[in-house]
């Protein structure tokens, strides 16, 4: 009763792994290519991220430089433990907050928080800024 049982219905459910596979990699390519996640961008919430391919005080320079190529006027760096730093800054009316997370030997996760107000963030110029960050 059991195998036989089974065997009748195999074959209507075989390909569905396959479907669901194909349509969650889609979904996913979409989500990726809408956040610009062609250059392994990824936005957030308050922010975007993404990956330096470069050692965590490599990537802190290149913070520093892309804060002068962009104007911004440095306010401090802090290690926070565990392989992370903050780098802050302001220009105009942003805040601007970069945490540098070390991932291996050579590469860095960047996460960009460019705040207006309180409940207001500007990803616009936070992508910019991450984008010359991972550039060098």
């Amino acid at each position: 009763m059991g195998p036989n049982r089974l065997d009748r219905h195999r074959g209507r459910f075989r390909g569905a792994g396959w479907t669901l596979a194909l349509a969650v990699a889609v979904g996913l390519s979409a989500c990726a290519g809408a956040t610009g996640g062609g250059a392994g961008t990824v936005a957030t919430s308050p922010g975007v991220s993404g990956i330096s391919r470069r050692a965590l005080w490599d990537t802190e320079r290149s913070t520093r430089f892309a804060f002068s190529a962009l104007e911004i006027a440095a306010t401090g760096t802090q290690e926070l433990g565990d392989g992370v730093l903050l780098v802050t800054g302001k220009r105009k009316d942003l805040d601007i907050e970069v945490r540098l997370y070390r991932q291996s030997a050579v590469s860095t996760l960047v996460d960009v928080r460019v705040r207006r107000t309180q409940v207001d963030y500007d990803n616009d110029f936070g992508q910019q800024l991450l984008d010359k960050i991972v550039a060098g």
